[in-house]
């Protein structure tokens, strides 16, 4: 898929996103939690909804997120996995999405999660894209920068996002990200990329440099490429035994595929500012 402009691209992503969140194939896919990433297995057992909670907690684990902790969530969805942070830790959160009806259910969803777990929840969350930041973000600093399943659509401007990133961390701070690396070359991970609007894909050690360049260091971080084939392969059996009317099920069995041929790996990677 080309388009004549990076302007063209981001709405025409911005437009997906706006339109599936109107549907409701993402609701029966993860039981209304909210939640549209990958999922983490700590049981074969675990569900969808089950596997995206333990992704997030996971992150905020790994990445030492603490009650004082003031958490940036750059392509944040609905807003689900942070709030969620929030409530279990006790931090302050912003979010920041691309499509104003997941900003829209971000606030509705944290008017009820003010009233039903936690009264005092700190969040903020802002329509517009990470390229272009409102001052109401960009004024403030934070302890992490969490990015899930996001930024993948910034490879091919990786200088730029990670220079914004590096800017709003406070020293010391974290950047953690899930995110697709490239491993390999093949028609099928082209073809995955257009599919997903993505103009490149860097392999981990491109993205290592990468953060080296803007002030960041690579320090730790996981593969996860089983739980991306798990991830993938549950979506697909369910949409196919609960008869959902999903039109991204060649999209889950292509990224299965992709992963397990070595041509794409899914990773945690973590980064401090130097």
């Amino acid at each position: 898929m080309s388009f004549s402009s990076e302007e063209d691209r981001i709405e025409s992503i911005k437009d997906r996103w706006n339109k599936s969140t109107k549907s409701s194939v993402f609701d029966a896919l993860f039981g209304g939690t909210g939640y549209r990433t990958v999922g983490y297995y700590e049981t074969e057992s675990d569900s969808l909804a089950q596997s995206v909670r333990n992704m997030t907690a996971l992150v905020a684990e790994i990445s030492q997120m603490k009650s004082a902790s003031h958490i940036l969530d750059l392509g944040c969805g609905q807003g689900i996995p942070v709030m969620d942070i929030a409530v279990h830790i006790g931090c302050s959160v912003v979010g920041v999405d691309l499509a104003e009806c997941h900003i829209e259910n971000a606030n509705k969803s944290a008017e009820l999660y003010k009233k039903e777990k936690k009264p005092d929840l700190k969040s903020e969350f802002y329509a517009a894209s990470y390229f272009d930041l409102p001052e109401a973000v960009t004024s403030q600093t934070f302890t992490h920068v969490m990015m899930q399943t996001s930024m993948f659509y910034a490879h091919h401007r990786i200088d730029e996002i990670l220079s914004t990133i590096s800017k709003l961390l406070r020293p010391g701070g974290v950047l953690v990200t899930t995110d697709v690396l490239r491993t390999g070359e093949s028609a099928d991970l082209n073809k995955f990329m257009e599919m997903n609007f993505m103009s490149a894909l860097l392999t981990l050690d491109e993205m290592k440099a990468a953060l080296l360049r803007n002030g960041l260091e690579y320090y730790g971080g996981e593969n996860l490429d089983d739980h991306f084939i798990k991830s993938a392969a549950k979506k697909t059996e369910k949409i196919v035994t609960e008869n959902i009317p999903c039109p991204s099920l060649p999209f889950f069995k292509l990224q299965e595929s992709i992963v397990k041929n070595k041509e794409m790996t899914f990773q945690i990677v973590m980064a401090k500012k130097i």
